[in-house]
């Protein structure tokens, strides 16, 4: 982007947004780790001409399915859970799609540049 490469507060406004959108991820990332990973599934017994229906957490843990049961008394709980841990993996995408985009920028900027070398 030539305005990049002419002005500097520019490209350091730039550098410092980058730092803040990394910065927003890991957070983002720590909350994220908070809640209970994964989605509820129902399973349907039939005993004795009835249905019964029980909740429970499916998740993967070490390339493995992991199946944990839900009291029915905290299936309310859980699922406003993962509704939150849903909507933070979205904000999550949203400020990565946000770094690649002013990483491309800045490698714009350097290519006008010429290289140091390390010598």
């Amino acid at each position: 982007m030539p305005v990049v490469q002419k002005d500097p507060i520019i490209s350091g406004m730039l550098e410092d947004e980058r730092e803040r959108c990394g910065n927003a991820i890991e957070a983002l990332a720590r909350k994220a780790s908070e809640y209970p990973k994964g989605s509820i599934h129902f399973r349907v017994v039939k005993s004795q001409k009835k249905k019964y229906s029980y909740p429970f957490l499916k998740y993967r843990e070490d390339g493995r399915s992991v199946f944990k049961h839900i009291p029915q008394e905290d299936l309310e709980l859980i699922q406003n859970q993962i509704k939150k841990r849903k909507k933070i993996e979205e904000e999550i995408k949203k400020a990565k799609e946000r770094l690649r985009y002013l990483d491309r920028l800045l490698a714009e900027e350097n290519r006008g540049r010429p290289r140091r070398d390390s010598k």
